[in-house]
């Protein structure tokens, strides 16, 4: 049996209250490449600033994702928990 482990990081730089949101985006993003691509490498961050999310980083692997779906999903779940204030989040980009 192989046993596979994952580390993920992120920093955000914004406001306390939501300094956990972009680790949940970059976690969104690297969970479905690694759900398509268990062999991929990926070392990925999110910064997040009124309806805006920008992701950079580094990856390695055979896929592809939507990126931009999966930022709007997580997002729209996140608001569906009360978690975001919908009205800077409203027109995400």
């Amino acid at each position: 049996m192989v046993q596979v482990t994952f580390f993920s990081t992120s920093k955000p730089v914004i406001d306390q209250k939501t300094d956990a949101y972009p680790e949940i985006i970059s976690n969104s993003i690297e969970s479905k490449m690694k759900k398509l691509d268990p062999k991929a490498d990926i070392s990925c961050t999110t910064h997040i600033k009124d309806g805006l999310a920008i992701i950079a980083g580094e990856v390695k692997t055979e896929s592809s994702i939507d990126a931009s779906k999966v930022v709007r999903k997580t997002v729209n779940q996140l608001f569906k928990k009360g978690s975001l204030y919908p009205e800077s989040w409203k027109n995400i980009k």
